[in-house]
């Protein structure tokens, strides 16, 4: 089954309880508390009018391809600027202006890659891994990888795997920060460990790196009061300089 029909089943399948932490508002699974929904994907159980396309969804996987078909065409139908071009193509003139660069190979599979990997869910981060989709690669709005997103949310099981698949730790998304700087912010002590882990590619670097506002992210850590995290940071700084 694809990730939508997997999206609306786990939210009926699963009992989500509030997540305790410092960071943004978002359920876990109770089960495992490995799975992430938002509470907007959680309004959609509680709210009749909502839940019963849910619960279609996940029984159809058809039925919400249908639907989002319509609503699309409906919107085409409201007023879609024309865009001329010498090939007739809309996003022709996006792309003379550097804002349409071609799509990388399995772009749809990588996309589908970190929004798991955000979630929370390593069986479908490494279905989409096996399908194609690159570890390494970054969302186009953020630069933000994989990696990127688990460490925010604090998956640290993902992170393990992520590293273990050579990603590179020292990655920076446009702000400059790393990873590391996202794990540090919110307190994720398991994710620092899995991130600064003997042979995690670019750990020595990453340690050290500072994002577009000039901070390491032993001081993001500290700047949050989650000490532990800066303490790991710091001495992982200390061991790249022996």
């Amino acid at each position: 089954s694809s990730s939508t029909h997997a999206y609306f089943t786990n939210l009926l399948d699963n009992e989500w309880v509030e997540r305790k932490w410092d960071g943004p508002q978002q359920y876990a699974d109770k089960a495992t508390g490995e799975l992430m929904m938002l509470p907007s994907d959680v309004s959609l159980l509680h709210d009749k009018a909502f839940r019963q396309y849910v619960e279609l969804y996940a029984r159809d996987e058809a039925a919400f391809f249908q639907d989002f078909a319509d609503a699309f065409g409906r919107l085409i139908a409201l007023g879609t600027r024309a865009q001329p071009s010498a090939n007739g193509c809309p996003f022709a003139a996006l792309a003379a202006r550097g804002g349409g660069a071609p799509a990388a190979p399995h772009a749809r599979e990588s996309a589908e890659l970190r929004e798991h990997a955000m979630h929370g869910s390593l069986e479908l981060v490494q279905k989409y891994a096996s399908l194609g989709g690159d570890v390494h690669s970054r969302e186009t709005s953020s630069g933000r990888t994989a990696l990127h997103k688990a460490s925010f949310w604090g998956h640290d099981h993902i992170c393990a795997w992520l590293v273990a698949k050579g990603v590179d730790v020292s990655a920076r998304d446009y702000y400059g920060d790393t990873a590391i700087h996202d794990a540090a912010k919110f307190g994720h002590l398991k994710v620092v460990k899995a991130l600064l882990g003997a042979g995690a590619k670019g750990v020595a670097q990453a340690a050290r790196l500072r994002n577009d506002a000039g901070l390491d992210a032993a001081t993001v850590a500290e700047h949050h009061s989650k000490a532990d995290c800066a303490a790991a940071i710091r001495a992982a700084q200390k061991q790249s300089k022996l």
